[in-house]
């Protein structure tokens, strides 16, 4: 039995598309996203800045609301940066024309933006130091639109005594090291969080190098032949 970890909207749809291929899961998230307050005239002064670097799907998402209050239609001259495939898309559905670097991380953003003067970072509560450091001589303004907390552990029922889990990001695995029950196996996305669950001793059996959903499926299927 796959639980999967991560957070809501997208521990639902991975789950449903597992189950449609006849793979057992349950949607078990460790972290759960939490609106903050904002200050609203940052969007009100959206089209002051030249770059905007989006680093989640939850800043997509809460940024396009924000944005849908007082933009008509969306400014223009923004270079729009998103750090990977999944945020990119939300944000191309909604208008912008984001750029997505081949490296997935901060690092990546950084090679992207480097020429940038106003810059306008969209994302949750702490995280992302390297970013603000290393865009130091620029104009920077945080927009932190969400935190994330921990999520109710899981329920005790049968299939607990077979538990794989597929760990997304560090931040999920130190939640999950807390839950009561026996772990089979944990998958992760890269060797960065592999590190980060092994420090708090979860059985890390594969890396798959990418979070993609599409990655997960088709590695559990394999797994499965």
């Amino acid at each position: 039995m796959w639980w999967i970890a991560r957070p809501q909207p997208e521990a639902d749809a991975l789950v449903q598309r597992l189950n449609s291929l006849g793979i057992p899961a349950k949607v078990t998230p460790a972290i759960r996203i939490e609106s903050l307050e904002i200050d609203h005239r940052v969007i009100m002064e959206l089209d002051q800045f030249d770059t905007l670097i989006v680093v989640s799907k939850p800043a997509a998402r809460r940024l396009i609301d924000e944005i849908d209050q007082y933009w008509p239609q969306l400014p223009l001259g923004i270079d729009c940066i998103a750090v990977g495939p999944g945020t990119a898309q939300i944000l191309q559905d909604y208008g912008f024309s984001p750029r997505v670097p081949k490296q997935a991380d901060s690092e990546g953003v950084l090679a992207l933006a480097q020429n940038s003067r106003r810059v306008l970072l969209a994302a949750g509560e702490g995280g992302r130091e390297l970013i603000e450091q290393g865009l130091a001589r620029a104009e920077l303004t945080r927009l932190s639109l969400y935190r994330r907390v921990k999520g109710p552990v899981p329920a005790e029922s049968p299939e607990a005594r077979s538990v794989n889990l597929w760990v997304t990001s560090a931040e999920i695995a130190r939640a999950v090291a807390e839950w009561p029950h026996p772990i089979n196996e944990v998958w992760v996305p890269s060797a960065r969080v592999a590190e980060a669950a092994r420090e708090v001793g979860l059985p890390v059996t594969q890396v798959l190098g990418s979070a993609s959903d599409d990655s997960f499926i088709q590695a559990v299927l394999k797994d499965r032949v």
